[in-house]
């Protein structure tokens, strides 16, 4: 189940982002996305992407359609 931070990240997702952006758009601490970050992961709401040393975060699609 998602917890309220969990959809609210999602629902920022439209495009990817990496942990320092959304923890800015929600006025969230770092750790505080992370850990919603890889419950979304380990769920299998979210992907992670890595390019170059940035780490983007990407809502799997057929996810994105239900809560967005």
């Amino acid at each position: 189940m998602l917890s309220s931070t969990g959809i609210s990240i999602f629902k920022y997702l439209k495009e990817p982002k990496n942990i320092s952006d959304l923890a800015e758009l929600l006025n969230l601490h770092h750790s505080t996305v992370s850990k919603a970050v890889s419950s979304l992961e380990s769920e299998g709401f979210v992907l992670k992407e890595q390019n170059g040393n940035q780490v983007y975060i990407r809502a799997r699609i057929r996810y994105m359609h239900n809560l967005v």
